[in-house]
């Protein structure tokens, strides 16, 4: 995004212009990893493949293909912003809070939103419930395993999409576990070439949140609201919400997120939550 602004010191962006940075990365990578696939499927497709752009956000991890992602315990919580606790896996990816519960058929009816924690896992924050999902965590580090809920599928998806577009080694073990995409193969191949890791997203706090626009049995679309401390001008007594739209499979036992299946609202942000379902922390 153009025109973020600096802190008064001119020495970098402010923390409220961050979060509005991540968001919007998320947004429009999505396209970015949409064309990809469809590029790389094609008979006629150029052998080169872009390098990713020069930032001071971008860090490259060492390759690492498997993790220890047996629960070791946690280390000392932190908060974000909002001073909401932030739960510290000793692992670094995340520690199942219970096994989902068995839903045999889409649940889309919500009464109310579940009890959730934050987790940091890979360098992002992700949220977790104890009957909802996730229930365990990949070799590589991918958390997985949801209840067959509407509710359950925003989740799914919204950790899915934080983790995938922060890059570095977890990106291809979401493409490989957490996703439903043309050419899944291409795309675990391309990220598994690609170590850069986006550092601004550690700053995208977990979603306050949710509303369900569409359910079905096997698929689920629906909005996650992300919380700004303050609006676009800075203002921290006018807090609002960036809206994000995402889209769910039920496939093969649990949810996997699609990518550029559904147009992102109109209505890109909120000031107040009145008609969203929220999680309570």
């Amino acid at each position: 995004m153009a025109n973020l602004d600096t802190d008064s010191s001119g020495k970098g962006l402010k923390p409220w212009a961050v979060g509005i940075a991540a968001i919007g990365l998320i947004i429009v990578v999505i396209a970015v990893v949409v064309a990809l696939v469809t590029s790389s499927s094609s008979d006629d497709k150029d052998s080169a493949t872009p390098e990713p752009a020069t930032s001071p956000s971008l860090l490259e991890e060492e390759p690492l293909s498997d993790v220890d992602a047996s629960d070791k315990g946690w280390n000392a919580a932190i908060a974000d912003s909002f001073g909401r606790e932030v739960k510290v896996p000793a692992n670094g990816v995340g520690n199942a809070l219970g096994k989902a519960k068995n839903i045999p058929e889409t649940q889309c009816d919500v009464k109310s939103g579940a009890a959730v924690t934050i987790q940091r896992t890979s360098g992002t924050q992700t949220i977790w419930s104890n009957d909802l999902g996730p229930s365990e965590v990949t070799a590589g580090g991918a958390p997985v395993g949801y209840a067959r809920s509407a509710e359950a599928a925003m989740m799914s998806a919204s950790n899915d999409l934080v983790l995938l577009y922060s890059g570095g080694t977890i990106s291809a073990d979401i493409a490989r576990h957490g996703l439903s995409v043309p050419d899944q193969d291409s795309l675990v191949e391309e990220l598994e070439n690609s170590t850069v890791k986006d550092t601004t997203l550690e700053d995208r706090p977990a979603p306050s949140a949710f509303r369900i626009t569409s359910c079905e049995d096997t698929r689920v679309i629906g909005d996650v609201a992300i919380p700004l401390p303050t609006d676009e001008e800075g203002n921290p007594t006018s807090s609002n919400w960036p809206v994000l739209r995402m889209s769910s499979e039920s496939k093969d036992g649990d949810w996997k997120t699609e990518l550029g299946m559904v147009p992102q609202p109109v209505e890109d942000r909120v000031t107040d939550l009145e008609g969203w379902t929220q999680w309570q922390y």
